[in-house]
């Protein structure tokens, strides 16, 4: 377990042989590392709000409002593309990758929305001790999930391929996704 910000970095300098965090590819991963082709997991991002909010359905309901999102996520990239098409109808706010922060910009009413997973908000935690968030509307992005390696790494790879399609065949990934992630 290392903090997210040192995993490319450790990966580089051999200090590790993959990462496995829940990354996704992008154009820039993809140029310096190489990526297992087997997914382990799918992500499915939606539009999260409050869960006493009934106003918003999906992303259309979201202009002129205050959309939170990690600043290195596919998700802010998938906002920001969203703004270049849709004459920057969203307000984006980039958040600190605070838990307690989120809660507290979505308790005090500074932001009106974010992009989730349905199990991601399971952890969002008011100050109640409940979930404060719900998820709405069709997914937005469909995500593979990846472990990442260094070019190198093709043995390794392969290797892990192998093993995540084993998983899948009998079962123990779909019982593991259903248990820990619903």
């Amino acid at each position: 377990t290392m903090d997210f910000g040192n995993l490319l970095l450790s990966l580089e300098t051999d200090k590790i042989d993959f990462i496995a965090h829940q990354m996704e590819k992008n154009k820039e991963r993809e140029e310096k590392f190489l990526f297992n082709k087997e997914p382990y997991s799918i992500f499915l991002s939606k539009v999260a709000v409050l869960k006493t909010d009934t106003t918003i359905k999906s992303i259309d309901d979201l202009k002129g409002k205050k959309v939170l999102i990690g600043p290195t996520s596919n998700q802010a990239y998938f906002l920001k593309e969203y703004n270049n098409t849709h004459n920057n109808a969203l307000n984006i706010v980039y958040s600190s990758g605070e838990a307690n922060d989120e809660v507290t910009l979505f308790e005090n009413k500074r932001v009106d929305a974010t992009l989730s997973t349905d199990f991601a908000i399971r952890d969002v935690i008011g100050t109640d001790g409940t979930t404060v968030l719900k998820t709405v509307g069709e997914p937005l992005i469909e995500s593979n999930v990846l472990f990442i390696l260094r070019k190198d790494g093709q043995a390794l790879s392969d290797k892990l391929d192998e093993a995540i399609k084993t998983l899948k065949g009998n079962g123990t990934l779909s019982k593991l996704s259903i248990q820990w992630l619903g």
